[in-house]
């Protein structure tokens, strides 16, 4: 995760000891993106990475509810496409 103020990315990665990216080909950001949006959160992919930015007036309500929508996200995006071992799936901190 890198951070500044409001702003946020999330970088979601195959293996966080070696940064190990997935491959681009499985779009997992985007994923990630698709399912927040059904969920009524707008975020933006750059890549893999998860953009957060949202207005300085949000809400705590608001704020809630993003944080909740990009974690069930991220979670879902990482699960999907039958990658078989779920356990060596990570999302980066950086």
């Amino acid at each position: 995760i890198r951070q500044m103020g409001m702003m946020a990315g999330v970088e979601l990665v195959a293996d966080r000891a070696a940064g190990r990216p997935f491959p681009a080909s499985e779009r997992r950001g985007r994923e990630a993106a698709r399912r927040s949006t059904a969920n009524g959160v707008w975020l933006r992919p750059l890549g893999d990475v998860m953009v957060v930015m949202p207005p300085l007036c949000i809400s705590e309500a608001e704020l809630a509810l993003l944080g909740r929508v990009l974690g069930e996200s991220i979670d879902a995006a990482l699960k999907s496409n039958d990658l078989g071992n779920i356990d060596q799936l990570y999302v980066n901190i950086c």
